[in-house]
């Protein structure tokens, strides 16, 4: 799917599409976010949280690397992280990402392909499914998205 977006509802749209293929499988859903600065990775991100029905406001964890989220009604979570701070495999260890990979979390990684071996490694844990998203600013009001 290659999608321009002119307004964040479209975002909905791209979401819906990628939950519905999602429940039917059962397991964890590692979400790879890839774009610049701006491209409207944590726009997408709380786009995903809406629609999984997340309460809590959706705030980038770029100085925290990490932020995670109870998807109501589940015993499943949404982790949102960002790798952006990061430059070293062992520091993904240390973050234990491989954890979070269970049941039916959601785990959405900004800046992936940062570290692109490893976030695909993750998709043997659990048989967890990995989508990788391009993300691309065009203007302010414009971006381009690649699943």
């Amino acid at each position: 799917m290659n999608k321009i977006i002119k307004n964040i509802s479209e975002y909905k749209e791209i979401v819906e599409k990628i939950l519905k293929h999602w429940n039917m499988m059962g397991v964890p859903n590692v979400i790879a976010l890839v774009g610049d600065l701006g491209s409207g990775k944590t726009t997408f991100t709380k786009s995903i949280a809406k629609a999984l029905e997340v309460a809590q406001e959706i705030i980038s964890p770029t100085f925290i690397i990490h932020r995670e989220y109870l998807i109501p009604n589940s015993k499943s979570y949404l982790h949102h992280l960002d790798l952006y701070r990061l430059d070293y495999e062992f520091e993904l260890d240390e973050i234990q990402i491989k954890n979070l990979v269970k049941g039916t979390n959601v785990i959405v990684i900004e800046w992936a392909d940062k570290f692109k071996k490893y976030v695909d490694s993750l998709g043997k844990i659990n048989n967890a499914k990995i989508t990788w998203i391009e993300m691309e600013y065009i203007d302010e009001e414009t971006r381009r998205i690649i699943v």
